[in-house]
């Protein structure tokens, strides 16, 4: 985000807290989650979270054809599927294990190889339940933004989760 979005989040932040003084205590967090739900970022640190990684299996008969989903561990290399999350503004991101896959779709999906090579990828928990920590991830963030700044937020970050 740029400088001029911080400042933004904060006046806003700033307004909301004054608005809302004597009606009800919602703490800088949540106000923060509001002004995002109009107020969209669109140059972010590129900080993600991947959120989950499935296998997709076929299972053959004569008569039938089943696919079905197996979630793995995050951290696994096995993956066909995997879903990132930008801590920010919260766009998500699909990558495949297929490289051909990925250039078909160019704008719709990601190398998961790549992905995760280029980019600031942290996996909190290496698991594929409750968005393996997402929405911790991005309460730290914000809250320590809010406190001494993106990089300072950042480098916290970095230090606390495990990158892919």
């Amino acid at each position: 985000m740029t400088k001029e979005d911080l400042l933004y989040i904060r006046t806003e932040l700033e307004t909301l807290k004054k608005a809302n003084k004597q009606k009800e205590i919602i703490d800088d967090y949540n106000l923060v989650l509001r002004i995002l739900t109009k107020y969209k970022i669109a140059e972010t640190l590129g900080i993600y979270v991947c959120t989950h990684a499935s296998f997709f299996r076929d299972m053959i008969s004569l008569l039938d054809t089943e696919v079905y989903s197996e979630d793995l561990d995050i951290d696994t290399k096995v993956a066909d599927t995997k879903f990132y999350c930008d801590i920010e503004n919260d766009k998500y991101i699909v990558g495949t294990g297929d490289k051909e896959e990925a250039l078909r779709w160019k704008e719709d999906r990601v190398y998961i190889s790549d992905f995760e090579r280029e980019n600031i990828v942290l996996n909190p928990y290496n698991t594929s339940k409750d968005l393996n920590g997402l929405l911790e991830v991005k309460k730290i963030f914000w809250e320590n933004t809010l406190k001494y700044g993106q990089e300072e937020s950042k480098q916290l970050l970095l230090s606390k989760y495990p990158k892919l």
